[in-house]
């Protein structure tokens, strides 16, 4: 019998969080509540739906973070790009090279070998290059190429 009574409670803890997270969306001017699903099972929320934009999503998110009680979130939202916001596989390879270009105003290798496929940007060898000469401080470069630790 006790086992029931501990089940019991943590419904209704699970179905408190999902109205609290639900309130939470609403308060928030970012997101659109009705665009959004709220799960709940043991404390974790599964948010589920679609937005039109990734600022969207990543509120919903912190959203329900601000919930108590809440362990995790699992955000399954989908973004989906207004069509006037879509851009072909040129424009973000372009940007890409654009981007990395900016990054400390150097210039990227001749033979970048950046490609976009289906809204997916591939890098080649010499990009990845550049971008851990970027991250990482000339000293820490300089060791690992001598064969130095961490």
């Amino acid at each position: 019998m006790a086992t029931a009574t501990a089940t019991a409670i943590m419904t209704s803890t699970d179905e408190q969080i999902q109205r609290d997270v639900l309130a939470e969306l609403k308060w928030d001017a970012r997101v659109q509540p009705n665009e959004i699903g709220v799960a709940v099972k043991d404390g974790v929320v599964t948010l589920t739906g679609w937005v039109d934009s990734y600022t969207k999503r990543w509120a919903a998110e912190e959203a329900a973070h601000r919930v108590r009680g809440v362990k995790a979130v699992a955000n399954d939202i989908e973004v989906r790009l207004p069509i006037s916001a879509e851009r072909t596989d040129a424009d973000i390879a372009a940007a890409a090279v654009r981007a990395l270009a900016a990054a400390k105003g150097l210039a990227l290798p001749k033979a970048s070998g950046s490609s976009s496929n289906h809204d997916r940007l591939i890098l080649g060898a010499a990009v990845a290059a550049f971008l851990v000469v970027l991250a990482f401080p000339a000293s820490v470069l300089r060791r690992r190429a001598r064969g130095g630790g961490r």
